[in-house]
């Protein structure tokens, strides 16, 4: 990769870090499964908030591997209620591989623009994600759980919190079927995910 085209995709990364990641919606998705270098990878998932005021989405995205350590993925969605047109990034930095032996440790970056009612919201989000694949069972098993903190700004306030997030890729020949659970602490939206994604 060329000096000027890695710099282009260093600037799309951090703009993904600092302007757009959700309170709520797939926050992992399918992070635990690293695009190799120029890869690229497109995704559909739902959402449903169990937390009140409750709201239900459904986000695409496309997702890109700069490296076999360092991915990050484009979101654009809608909603109802509580939560509706979003657009944003993620991106996630392996630290550790997932190999024989050792459990995979990386970081989540990334934001949103999500519409409230008679509003828009700007989040910021960041955390450690640790994961694991099965490969061994009948349908390959890609477990993850994460802690991300995120920041909501809302017109000169602010608002603060983390979620416990857990859930596992279900890894089928043609399609990974990422599940994922929310917890949410602090501001932050207890929710459930799911949905399908293919590399290309």
């Amino acid at each position: 990769m060329n000096k000027s085209r890695l710099g282009l995709w260093v600037i799309c990364g951090l703009f993904g870090v600092f302007i757009q990641i959700p309170l709520a919606g797939a926050v992992v998705f399918d992070a635990a499964d690293m695009l190799n270098e120029g890869k690229f990878g497109i995704g559909l998932d739902t959402e449903i908030l169990l937390s009140n005021p409750s709201s239900e989405g459904l986000e695409a995205r496309v997702k890109y591997g700069l490296s076999p350590n360092f991915n990050t993925q484009g979101i654009i969605g809608i909603g109802s209620d509580y939560r509706g047109f979003r657009f944003g990034a993620n991106n996630t930095l392996s630290i550790f591989p997932d190999i024989e032996g050792q459990i995979g440790v990386a970081m989540l970056l990334g934001g949103l623009y999500l519409r409230r009612p008679n509003k828009g919201v700007v989040i910021a989000s960041a955390g450690p994600m640790i994961h694991k694949k099965f490969s061994d069972w009948t349908v390959p098993v890609n477990a993850f759980l994460a802690i991300p903190f995120a920041i909501e700004l809302d017109s000169g306030r602010y608002y603060t919190g983390s979620q416990l997030t857990f859930g596992s890729i279900l890894e089928f020949s043609r399609v990974n079927i990422p599940l994922e659970l929310g917890i949410g602490m602090g501001s932050m939206e207890t929710y459930v995910s799911a949905g399908a994604a293919i590399a290309l």
